[in-house]
């Protein structure tokens, strides 16, 4: 059986569990004689309770060694906080320890985001990797496709080390180009 080989910095196993607002519900108002406006006070846990948001940081495709671990130093960080050491990656499936598991959804805010060329929210992703292929392809690989996620890039067994050799290349080049 052929195996292959995929290129992914999208993290579609991360989705949901990113918290959600809500507002107190008004308290039940008796039968009033005259119109009156009700007053809601924040939420305890809202955005009125002093938290700052935190803007999920994201690669970049010209990010370098030194850029990549600034990057993840918050994320690091927090895994420490949360009494687990950094794995260097982000893991999911069944077989994850429940106490990495908890870790790496209280840390989530501080994993980085694919770059912007690879991130399936964005919609010209999917022609993004359509175009590195092309690249790859120009540049003698053989054996090279878009992902079954549209955004991915797969390389068969004997085109891996050449995938990997100008995957970078392409991808700044054809980022230039747009």
């Amino acid at each position: 059986m052929k195996s292959v080989f995929r290129w992914s910095l999208s993290a579609a196993f991360i989705v949901g569990g990113l918290g959600a607002c809500s507002a107190a519900e008004p308290p039940p108002a008796a039968a009033p004689t005259i119109a009156s406006l009700v007053t809601v006070s924040p939420s305890a846990s809202g955005p009125a309770a002093g938290k700052a948001r935190v803007e999920r940081p994201r690669h970049r495709l010209d990010e370098t060694a030194a850029d990549l671990a600034a990057l993840n130093k918050a994320f690091d960080k927090c895994m420490g906080e949360h009494g687990v050491g950094s794995q260097g990656s982000f893991m999911a499936g069944d077989d994850v320890p429940p106490e990495l598991d908890a870790a790496q959804d209280a840390c989530l805010p501080f994993w980085p985001l694919p770059a912007w060329e690879l991130d399936p929210a964005n919609p010209a992703a999917k022609d993004f990797a359509h175009d590195v292929v092309a690249c790859l392809r120009a540049k003698g690989v053989k054996h090279v496709t878009v992902g079954e996620n549209g955004t991915g890039i797969e390389a068969g067994d004997d085109s891996v080390t050449a995938t990997g050799n100008h995957l970078d290349e392409c991808q700044r080049e054809v980022a230039r180009k747009n």
